[in-house]
């Protein structure tokens, strides 16, 4: 933001840092690895790379990113990857942003099952039910906007809240409880 350059010799910086608010699933192109690398609100990759991120805190993890990582201090381009990190950088900023464990595009667009969610948020609990988030921010057609889902989702994470599969692209007002999927044996 500002450079003061003093007569001393000293350079003073005043700068914003760039802050992780998730970290993305990926890749690491050569490895065949899979490893996390951190992002921030607006989707450019920071410095370092993890392998392992449950000892560190409550990150939110953008799961199903099909594009490879791009160099650091570079944006995700991909659009599966904008879509995560613009929900998680907007769940990032809310009180129950700790209860979330990740946001999942690997059904972005419908490009695994159109009749399914194109985008899941799980949650931290032991439950493997996940909230059915529906179309990508900006991508909603005849879906509450992202403010009344965040609404409902706050909802689900207050305490008594029922632990259940929830989707909130139907109603602005309500959430549905869904029927867990069945697989046919055989």
């Amino acid at each position: 933001r500002r450079v003061v350059h003093t007569p001393d010799g000293t350079i003073r910086l005043a700068c914003d840092y760039r802050r992780p608010v998730a970290m993305v699933l990926t890749e690491l192109p050569g490895s065949g690895r899979p490893a996390y690398v951190p992002v921030d609100k607006h989707g450019y990759r920071l410095p370092e790379t993890y392998t392992d991120i449950s000892g560190c805190g409550a990150w939110i993890q953008i799961l199903g990113v099909k594009a490879k990582p791009p160099e650091v201090g570079r944006p995700f381009e991909a659009d599966d990857a904008k879509a995560g990190v613009k929900l998680a950088a907007i769940i990032f900023q809310q009180s129950f942003h700790s209860q979330v464990a990740a946001v999942d595009v690997t059904n972005y667009r419908g490009r695994v099952s159109k009749t399914k969610s194109h985008i899941l948020i799980h949650r931290r609990s032991k439950t493997s039910e996940a909230f059915h988030w529906g179309s990508a921010i900006g991508e909603e057609i005849e879906e509450p906007s992202a403010s009344e889902k965040l609404r409902m989702l706050a909802k689900c994470f207050c305490p008594g809240s029922p632990q259940a599969s929830i989707d909130f692209s139907v109603y602005s007002n309500a959430g549905i409880e869904r029927a867990p999927d069945i697989v046919p044996k055989g």
